[in-house]
């Protein structure tokens, strides 16, 4: 350990690590190099931030909605996968092109 990585454990290796990565937005490997550690450890303590509230991530409104409208597509149609292209004026509304093939 460094004496840079004991400054910015500042006692919690935790918080440093969730720094390190979602604040500096370093690597993996890099947070691991600067705190000394293995890169599963850092993996554990970006857990553990997340688990504590140090840490919480959110998905963006569209991205949920296009999930919730590819399964819909893919229950209507039985299709095996759906990828569904955001588009500015995005509704869920099945519609096949008239040249796409039929699944």
């Amino acid at each position: 350990m460094t004496q840079n990585s004991k400054f910015l454990h500042a006692g919690d290796p935790i918080r440093a690590a969730a720094w390190l990565y979602y604040g500096a937005e370093k690597t993996q490997s890099e947070v691991a190099a600067a705190l000394g550690i293995s890169r599963q450890t850092v993996s554990a303590y970006l857990r553990a931030a997340r688990r504590k509230g140090y840490v919480s991530i959110r998905l963006a409104p569209d991205i949920l909605e296009r999930n919730s409208c590819a399964k819909h597509l893919q229950a209507r149609f039985g299709l095996q996968g759906v990828h569904v292209v955001p588009h500015a004026k995005a509704e869920c509304r099945p519609h096949r092109r008239q040249d796409a093939p039929v699944a």
